[in-house]
């Protein structure tokens, strides 16, 4: 081995051995393995400085599920910005709050959990700020959430004076209540178990307290009344993969949100007829100051294929004639209604029902190549009877297209050209 070859060695036994001690030092060190910072010497929390800075055991969150760690959670979120759990369960009594530019974040096997003995039914998580993020796990609640197991934006649609924009939350598991399943008696009310509820205060406070451009991905919830809620001019959310399993009510429910789009996601088995995946109907406080008369337009689905068995379910419900200018495109495995759309002012695809305009417009040349063409223009060849000097049509023609024309049939001929 030449001596160019043994400095290397060298060099790299000397850089494992300083690794090693450093991770040795983080594990058996005597505190403080990670000294505390001017921050957390002010705050006059108890501090275990055996963990990181951005661990939420080193606030005192207990992973075995035993003692309430919302506090922990909350501290380590004002005094680091972001903070993380791993491999454990985490009993929440209270609320986690997630503000402006804070992110939280769990490992896929972390579980924040309300017990049944606490009584709250607040949100297990609040997404408050804007550019907050909560990203992985799951969220469990055993109570009732009529503001949602995990609330994004406003808790009060009348005193939430804040904004919430640019928000994220993703890749997470939300579970509502345990009802009883297929076989509850009484059936839950369609907002005793919310699984993620978007509301927005700007009617009653005005545009100072928005909730816009929220983006949830891969987002998937479990034994919901409500599988996701927007009111109330929440407008401008992205939905990307986000799914539901085992509903008793409603999947996307939206009271006067508009500009929202949802893309893909898999929308799964109610537990009991009358399911609805998709309902459009108008704002929750109609009376509101601003922007009164906004109802549920504008919204774009995408890509989703829906398959909830039984007859009476329903895929798109659109509610009221006001509810207008929303695209839905899906497929719709199910014995019941595809689509019940009282307003048909709405743009809706299926494989089922094939696709229904709200407005269609054709402007195209003749036809002059081979083969089935279809142009609607604006040239004429040909008019009955000669008028005008032009050869007369046939007397029979080869077919006729039907039209549904506001619910009455008309039949249009046509002819060779």
């Amino acid at each position: 081995m030449d001596r160019r070859n043994i400095s290397r060695v060298l060099l790299g036994s000397a850089l494992g051995a300083a690794v090693l001690t450093d991770e040795a030092r983080g594990q058996t060190c005597s505190a403080p393995c990670y000294p505390m910072t001017a921050a957390e010497s002010a705050s006059g929390y108890a501090i275990n400085t055996q963990y990181p800075w951005d661990d939420v055991r080193r606030y005192g969150a207990d992973m075995t599920g035993l003692a309430d760690s919302t506090n922990a959670f909350n501290r380590g979120l004002a005094l680091n910005t972001a903070c993380h759990a791993v491999d454990g369960v985490c009993r929440i009594d209270g609320t986690i709050t997630i503000g402006d530019g804070q992110s939280l974040y769990l490992s896929a096997s972390t579980q924040l959990i309300r017990k049944a003995v606490s009584g709250n039914t607040a949100p297990v998580v609040h997404v408050k700020g804007t550019y907050a993020l909560f990203a992985g796990g799951s969220v469990v609640s055993e109570n009732n959430s009529p503001g949602g197991v995990v609330c994004c934006g406003h808790l009060s649609t009348s005193g939430s004076n804040w904004v919430s924009e640019f928000w994220t939350f993703r890749d997470c598991g939300v579970y509502c209540k345990n009802f009883g399943g297929s076989s509850a008696s009484p059936y839950p009310g369609d907002g005793d178990g919310i699984g993620v509820y978007i509301p927005s205060s700007q009617p009653q406070l005005g545009t100072p307290y928005v909730n816009y451009f929220g983006c949830l991905q891969n987002v998937r919830v479990f034994g919901a009344t409500t599988a996701y809620m927007l009111t109330d001019l929440a407008n401008g959310h992205t939905f990307s993969n986000c799914t539901f399993r085992g509903i008793y009510w409603y999947g996307f429910r939206l009271h006067g949100a508009y500009g929202n789009s949802f893309y893909g996601g898999f929308l799964e088995q109610g537990y009991k007829d009358g399911v609805i995946a998709i309902w459009l109907a108008p704002k929750l406080n109609p009376s509101a100051p601003h922007a009164s008369s906004l109802e549920s337009v504008r919204n774009h689905f995408h890509g989703f294929t829906m398959e909830l068995d039984t007859s009476s379910n329903i895929g798109l419900h659109v509610g009221v004639p006001t509810c207008t200018n929303n695209f839905a495109e899906f497929a719709w495995n199910s014995t019941g209604t595809a689509v019940n759309d009282v307003s048909h002012a709405n743009t809706v695809v299926t494989d089922a029902t094939g696709a229904t305009f709200g407005g269609l417009v054709l402007n195209a040349a003749t036809p002059t190549g081979s083969g089935t063409q279809v142009s609607l223009g604006n040239t004429t060849s040909t008019s009955v009877g000669g008028a005008g000097g032009a050869a007369p049509l046939p007397v029979t023609p080869l077919g006729y297209l039907v039209l549904d024309y506001g619910g009455s049939k008309v039949k249009v001929p046509y002819f060779n050209s």
